[in-house]
Formats: C-alpha cells, sequence, structure tokens
C-alpha cells in the first residue's frame, strides 16, 4: 500500500461534483488514470480551502480521498468526469508527507503552458480503500505501478522541503523504473529550493530507504536485489538526479538565447532568461551536492548573468546569485577571490532593504566568515563571527542549531589565535546549549565534550579534561553499546591523557580493556590490535623508569705509584649538557646526548640519545630511540622505536 492513511477519516465534500457514472462504466487500467492538468488545480484549491494550507497529501487522502470513495469502495478517477481523465503524460513522483499546496505549485509552474495534458497521482489513481487489514482493492493498482511509469512520457520528481522524497523507497523504485525505461531524460526534478541536498546527496542509499507499511518496503528491497543491487541503484540515482537538472539548464539556456528582444518579465514565468537563470541554479545545487564545483561555479556565473542583465545588481535575487558564486569560488579552493565576491555581496545586502534582510545579512556574513577562518584570517574571523552571534540572536533566537555551529567556528578562530582561555569560555557555552537542547547524550554533545577536553589537555588542565573523557566514555557506552568502536577510540583518548599524567598503572588496566575489546570486535590481527598489544609491552619499561635510581657506588681511588710521582689528573670532562633547539633551529644529537627541541626546532638523532619534542617539534630517531612528543610533534620512527604520545597526538612507525 503506498502512502499511509487514517483509519476514521473525517469526511468532506467537494465543491467539484463528482460524476455519477462511476458505478456504470467500466473501470479503466491503471495506465489510464491520468487527471487534466486544469482540474486538478482547481480541485486543489477546493481542498486548500477545505483543508488549510498546510495540510500535507496524506491528509488530502483521508480526510478528502477516502471519504469522497467510501460508500462504492472505488478508486477517485473513477467518480471524476470522464472528459477529465485520460492517458498521463506526466508521472507525479512526491512523499505523503509534503504540503499538498507545494505539490500543487511546483506541478502549476512545471505544466502552465499545458492545462490540456494529464498527470498521474497516486491519491486519486489508485483506490485508497481497503478491506480490514487486507488491501485487496489496491493490490492490482499496485503491481501495475511500473508500467504506468513506463507508459508516462516523463516522471516529475517533486522534492519537498526537507527532501525526504530522497528517503522514502516509493520514491526511489520510482526513479528507478523511470531510469531504467527512458533513461535520465525522462526524469525531471521540480523543487523551489535545494539547499538541503548536499547534506542528503551522498547520503541517498536504497537499502535505507523507509516506508510506512514494513511489507512495502520489504517486497520492493527484495526486487530491487534480485535486478540491480542496491549500491548501484543507489549510484544510479545520484546520476539521474546531476543529469537531469543539467540537461534542464541546457534547455532553459537554449530556449534564452532564441528569445528576440529584451526580457521584460520579473518571473521565471514570463521571463525566459529568469526561467533559464532558475534551472541553472537548480543545477548549481545538484553540482554541488554532487562535488563537481567547477560546474557548479559555472551555472552559479550563468544564473548571476541572467538576474544581473534581467533585474540589476541590487535585485535579492542576484544578490543571491552572487553569493553562490562566492561559495563556489571556496569550494574550488579559490579563497581570495571567493572573500571579494562574498566582501561586496554585504556591501550590496546593506543597500537592499526588505523583510528578509536580516536573514540574508546573516547568511552573507556567515559566509564571509566561514572564508576568512579558511584562510586562517583568525582575528578578522572571530570579529565577523561575533557579528554574526549577535544577528544570530536577532533573528534565529539563542538555541538555534547555526547559532551553535556559528559558536564553534569562533572557537577555532579563537584558538587559531592562542586565545584558548576564551576559545574554553566559548566551548562550554556551547556544551551547555548542546546538553539543554539536544541532550547529555547526542553524539553533538559528546563531541563538544571531547573538542573541550582536547583543549583542557593543551592548556595543562589534565585533570579537568580526564572527569570529562570519562564523562564521554560512560554516555558512548550507554548510547551505543560496550562493543562499538566509537568507545574504543574513546578510551584510546582517555588512555593517552592518562600516560601524560604519569599514571601508568591506571593506563595499563585500561590498555587491557581495549586489547579485550579489539580482539573482539576487530579482531587479532587487526592493525589496532597489534599495535595495542606492542605499546603494553613498551608500557612496562617506561613505569619503570618513573621509579627514582640509586646512585652507583663509589670506586675507590687507585692508589699511587710508588717509584714515579703521581701525574697531574687531567681535569674530567664536564657532563654534556642538554641541547635545546630553538625556534627553526637544527639540532643533532650524537649518541649519549640529551636532545630537547622546542617549537617548531628540526631534530635529529643517534642511537641513544633522549630526546624531548615539544609542541611543533620534527623528530626523526632510529632504531631502539625512546621518544616522548607534545602535541603537534611530527615523529619519524624506524622499526622499534617507543614513542609514548602526550596530549593527545597520534604517532605512527614505519619500517625504513
Amino acid at each position: 500500500m503506498r502512502g499511509k492513511h487514517e483509519s476514521t477519516p473525517m469526511a468532506l465534500h467537494s465543491k467539484v461534483k463528482p460524476s455519477n457514472e462511476g458505478d456504470r462504466r467500466q473501470k479503466l487500467p491503471v495506465t489510464e488514470c491520468g487527471i487534466r492538468v486544469s482540474w486538478l488545480l482547481s480541485w486543489a484549491k477546493v481542498v486548500e480551502q477545505k483543508l488549510g494550507p498546510d495540510a500535507t497529501t496524506a491528509d488530502v487522502c483521508a480526510k478528502f480521498v477516502i471519504p469522497s470513495t467510501r460508500s462504492k469502495k472505488c478508486r477517485y478517477v473513477d467518480i471524476i468526469e470522464p472528459v477529465n481523465v485520460g492517458a498521463p503524460q506526466y508521472f507525479l513522483s512526491h512523499t505523503w508527507s509534503m504540503r499538498f499546496a507545494t505539490l500543487m505549485e511546483v506541478v502549476a509552474q512545471r505544466l502552465r503552458n499545458e492545462p490540456d495534458s494529464f498527470v498521474w497521482l497516486d491519491i486519486c489513481a489508485i483506490n485508497q480503500n481497503k478491506y480490514e487489514d487486507k488491501g485487496e482493492l489496491q493490490a492490482d493498482d499496485v503491481s501495475h505501478l511500473s508500467s504506468v511509469v513506463r507508459k508516462a512520457k516523463s516522471t516529475l520528481f517533486c522534492l519537498d522541503e526537507k527532501g525526504k522524497s530522497l528517503t522514502r523507497i516509493w520514491c526511489l523504485f520510482e526513479i528507478w523504473h523511470t531510469v531504467k525505461a527512458k533513461g535520465s531524460a525522462g526524469l525531471e526534478i521540480l523543487t523551489y529550493q535545494m539547499r538541503f541536498l548536499p547534506n542528503l546527496f551522498h547520503e541517498i542509499d536504497v537499502s535505507k530507504a523507509q516506508a510506512s507499511l514494513e511489507s512495502d518496503r520489504v517486497r520492493i528491497l527484495a526486487e530491487i536485489a534480485a535486478d540491480i543491487g542496491y549500491q548501484q541503484l543507489s549510484l544510479n540515482i545520484k546520476e539521474a538526479l546531476v543529469e537531469s537538472a543539467d540537461r534542464e539548464a541546457q534547455q532553459a539556456l537554449a530556449l534564452a538565447q532564441q528569445h528576440v528582444g529584451p526580457s521584460t518579465g520579473s518571473t521565471p514565468t514570463d521571463s525566459p532568461a529568469l526561467a533559464a537563470a532558475a534551472a541553472c541554479t537548480k543545477a548549481a545545487f545538484v553540482a554541488h551536492a554532487a562535488r563537481q564545483y567547477e560546474r557548479a561555479g559555472e551555472y552559479d556565473s550563468r544564473a548571476l548573468d541572467l538576474n544581473t542583465k534581467v533585474l540589476g545588481l541590487e535585485h535579492p535575487d542576484t544578490i543571491a546569485s552572487m553569493e553562490s558564486v562566492g561559495v563556489s569560488l571556496s569550494d574550488q579552493g579559490k579563497l581570495k577571490e571567493a572573500e571579494a565576491v562574498k566582501r561586496e555581496v554585504l556591501a550590496l545586502q546593506a543597500k537592499v532593504q526588505d523583510p528578509l534582510a536580516d536573514f540574508r545579512a546573516l547568511n552573507g556574513m556567515r559566509n564571509l566568515a566561514q572564508n576568512l577562518l579558511s584562510q586562517s584570517k583568525y582575528e578578522e574571523a572571530e570579529a565577523m563571527y561575533r557579528q554574526v552571534l549577535v544577528l544570530h540572536a536577532k533573528v534565529d533566537g539563542p538555541e538555534h542549531p547555526a547559532q551553535i555551529h556559528s559558536m564553534i567556528n569562533l572557537v577555532h578562530a579563537l584558538n587559531g589565535q592562542g586565545k584558548r582561555g576564551e576559545g574554553e569560555a566559548v566551548q562550554r557555552q556551547v556544551l551547555e546549549l548542546q546538553t539543554k537542547v539536544l541532550g547529555p547524550d547526542h553524539p553533538d554533545t559528546t563531541r563538544m565534550m571531547d573538542a573541550l577536553a582536547v583543549n583542557l589537555i593543551i592548556m595543562h588542565k589534565r585533570e579537568e579534561a580526564e572527569t570529562l573523557q570519562r564523562q564521554v566514555l560512560q554516555l558512548r557506552t550507554k548510547a551505543l553499546g560496550p562493543e562499538n568502536p566509537d568507545i574504543i577510540y574513546s578510551m584510546k583518548d582517555l588512555i593517552r591523557n592518562l600516560v601524560g599524567q604519569g599514571k601508568h598503572e591506571e593506563a595499563e588496566a585500561m590498555k587491557r580493556q581495549v586489547l579485550e575489546l579489539q580482539v573482539k570486535v576487530l579482531g587479532q590481527e587487526h592493525p589496532d590490535t597489534v599495535y595495542t598489544l606492542q605499546s603494553m609491552r613498551n608500557l612496562a619499561p617506561g613505569m619503570k623508569q618513573q621509579a627514582p635510581r640509586k646512585p652507583a657506588p663509589s670506586k675507590p681511588a687507585p692508589k699511587p705509584a710508588l717509584t714515579k710521582p703521581a701525574p697531574t689528573a687531567t681535569p674530567a670532562k664536564p657532563a654534556a649538557k642538554p641541547a635545546i633547539g630553538k625556534l627553526s633551529t637544527s639540532v643533532t644529537g650524537q649518541r649519549g646526548t640529551s636532545v630537547t627541541g622546542q617549537r617548531g626546532t628540526s631534530v635529529t638523532r643517534q642511537r641513544g640519545s633522549s630526546v624531548t619534542g615539544q609542541e611543533g617539534t620534527s623528530v626523526t630517531v632510529r632504531k631502539g630511540t625512546s621518544v616522548t612528543g607534545q602535541k603537534g610533534t611530527s615523529i619519524t620512527g624506524q622499526k622499534g622505536t617507543y614513542m609514548p604520545i602526550s596530549a593527545g597526538p597520534k604517532a605512527t612507525t614505519s619500517k625504513k
């Protein structure tokens, strides 16, 4: 059964009078059950008057279609005048959670020049009545659904405001049969906005798609598995979406070029140039979602040129296109060019006064702040993010996810300047907000706790960090279970902190727990398991080094010679002082030397030397060396090197 149904829908009566011939005429095959566009749009207005503008397609089915057909137990097309029913040119693919008014708006926009064409709408073309829990009335219609898709000229894939269509098994099933029968040329994307698409595109996974009825999901997945397979179909759907948007943009651009005379219209409906700009914007969003950033930039630039020509530079749509150009430049790594464009966007937004001025300014400032942060212009990024947060409070409120994201970026800007104390304060505010809004065990909340712990370690607040890390471990264990790989990583972070505090016994005990988990979850031969076992063997020598060494017994002084006067003793050479490498110096420690490399130092030492690398130090060691590197140290060790790492960095040992 496609979609969901209310068990006790409220009966409503339509002003569009249904036909009385429904019970007398022979039942039409499901492939002939399209509805005339002009009639459908008129009917949709009646539905909106009865149910309101926020009614979903599911509401329309439950509160309008079913009550109108319950007595005859027929399809809605069976009670529509025969002249308004016919073979469909277009198959409408959509999710039932979409606002019905929005669905009709995108259909009206696409088919504005085809009022007498026919579209196939499932809530009208399939019998929505059922016998108790059996659903026999729908079975025949649903079994012929793929035939309807094949016979229609095109499938209009309607993306709702949140992109749920990409997560529903029926919608993906319809895309599959469309592409299977006609290729991507048979698929068109209908939507008003696609800002959600980059977050959803790469998560398209047929095997995880949902349905209102589990039996539908199981049956469709079995059909897909026996034919093309989940992975290949997921890939095909992504490719079809890209090709469909690309083809639509190219066709719109060709029509715009054929248009003779100036464009006087102010909407895509009456201006071929603006229609082409809208199609280019859509194609840019899809290309961006597919990570085809150069193609996205080309379409954004075309949209900007067209909007500027027709609407002028200070029109909100033109500014939005310019903003998209800046994003595309950033995606291509052209950060300086992107910065210039984003600054121009802010300047233009300041001139334009419209109801969305604050929202547009907020979006533009966030984009510029992100660009500055990406260029490591931390001071400017900090100033911009502080302005962003002021606007967030005005536009979104104090607990909006976008504000939390901006606060996290402010932390990066502060830490980049070495203002870790201020960064810690903001991190604690974020953690408080996330705990309140998302809950303490939400992945975003525990990630922030992890980040705060790292910051505390860098500031030498290891005990506070340990408390947080233990809390993270407890929360993740509760949420994910004790054998999740994330639990292992959390335990390793805590182990490194314990080693940094000199708590080797606790670290060893926890390493044994980690090893047991790794053997169980990853297997005994997994590289992580092998590494943990090796580090446990090396931990014992590290523990022994903590014990105070007993002074070596003094040797008795040699007796003087009897026949010759004792020669004057040569003064003993003073003990070698540790070689200290200052910033950007290069230090080589010979055998027996103690070498300490400060930030930025390059240190190479011979066998037998003791090396401590502070933050930013690059240390190269040979077989048998013991090295301790603080956060930021780059260490390359040959086979046999023991490298306990404090403050969080992960060292790797390579065989040379």
